[in-house]
């Protein structure tokens, strides 16, 4: 029982921390993507600003997209029975 509860909680911690990383890459997507008119010096320093804010970004959640991958291999490895969804 306990084996079920352990697996049951993990499938669910994953594709929960899954979503939510993917919901972000799609803003940050997004975000890159928006075509921005530079006209003058200023402008263009704030653009590199925000690139600047988002690459930081990217960084910070280096270890949580790793350790999703991590999770969701393990999960293909041990059999688990969710492994067809991750």
């Amino acid at each position: 029982m306990n084996r079920v509860v352990s697996s049951n909680t993990e499938e669910v911690l994953f594709f929960s921390q899954a979503r939510d990383l993917i919901e972000w890459s799609k803003e940050v997507q997004s975000d890159m993507l928006a075509e921005t008119v530079v006209r003058d010096v200023s402008s263009a320093q704030m653009l590199q600003e925000r690139h600047n804010q988002l690459k930081a970004e990217i960084d910070a959640r280096e270890d949580n997209f790793s350790s999703v991958v991590a999770t969701g291999r393990g999960m293909i490895a041990n059999g688990h029975f969710a492994s067809q969804e991750v």
